[in-house]
């Protein structure tokens, strides 16, 4: 054991030099092996609905909701549109447990494709290992119930579900009054522009056209996009082999066989790293070996 010790007193810089390198190699081996997250786009072939955003006094601001009609909703104080016409901005969510996460998107991607309903997104990370998958497709409004069924099907378990709903026809009317008035006013400045004789009052009429033509086309827009996004439901799709990773509270917080699947991974992810180590050593041998060597031999040519 002293002579251990004398060893390790005598030989201080080379061993601090090699517990810095196999600091390293730790490190880089750590980094190398550190699960990665792979993902991918699914295209349709289909263009997606535009949704800009708008921001006006009494406008519709665009999300990620899409609106319906024909839901049985009660009707607004004001009366002026029927039950059967009114306008609901409708999201649903739903999360699945499933076998294969790649296949399972694709096949949703096929059903939402033959039903005449397109993809806006789809994405699956760490596909090789505990893969987990999100996806987000526009159907059209009357194939909702249909296409949240053959969703059920298609999972083990369905950790969560939820539809929301937003109504917007009033929203939808404000934009309508607002641009009633906005071409009155443009129609009576047309008037003026051909009563106008002067330049200054030609450039001055000019500009206030300008201005409530812009104000008109970006209300236009924004009830085309409502007009268009009616005709369907937007639905947010959560995937995994895991039920611990999907966006949802479990009903049993621990679970034996998580843990079990956790640990086997950590022990692979460890194994791995060490080898990587191995690597790394039997390949950085050819500086190391020389070094160390050059170090005794150093260390003994003072020690004399």
């Amino acid at each position: 054991m002293s002579k251990i010790i004398d060893f390790l007193s005598k030989n201080k810089f080379y061993l601090i030099l090699i517990l810095l390198i196999l600091f390293l190699l730790v490190k880089i081996g750590v980094k190398e092996n550190y699960p990665r997250t792979a993902s991918y786009k699914m295209s349709s072939g289909i263009a997606s609905v535009p949704m800009p955003a708008y921001d006006t006094d009494s406008s519709y601001r665009a999300s990620n909701t899409v609106t319906s009609k024909g839901l049985d909703i009660e009707e607004s104080v004001s009366g002026q549109i029927s039950v059967q016409d009114r306008m609901v901005a409708k999201d649903s969510n739903i999360s699945l447990l499933v076998k294969d996460v790649k296949q399972t998107a694709n096949e949703i991607l096929t059903y939402t494709l033959e039903n005449g309903g397109f993809m806006v997104n789809s994405s699956v990370t760490n596909p090789e290992k505990q893969a987990n998958g999100q996806l987000v497709i526009r159907i059209p409004a009357e194939k909702l119930d249909a296409t949240m069924e053959f969703l059920t099907r298609k999972a083990i378990k369905v950790a969560s579900q939820n539809t929301t709903g937003t109504d917007i026809t009033d929203q939808y009317q404000d934009n309508q009054a607002r641009l009633d008035i906005l071409q009155a006013n443009l129609a009576r400045f047309e008037e003026i522009m051909d009563k106008a004789t002067t330049t200054d009052q030609i450039l001055n009429v000019q500009r206030e056209i300008f201005s409530l033509q812009d104000q008109i086309d970006a209300i236009k827009g924004q009830q085309k996009y409502m007009d268009e996004t009616s005709k369907y439901a937007r639905i947010v799709i959560f995937l995994s082999t895991d039920e611990l990773s999907l966006p949802y509270a479990p009903d049993q917080v621990w679970r034996p066989e998580a843990v079990l699947k956790n640990a086997v991974r950590s022990l692979i992810l460890v194994l791995r790293s060490i080898a990587s180590i191995v690597i790394w050593l039997g390949v950085f041998s050819v500086i190391i070996v020389p070094v160390v060597l050059l170090v005794r031999f150093i260390s003994k040519k003072l020690s004399k």
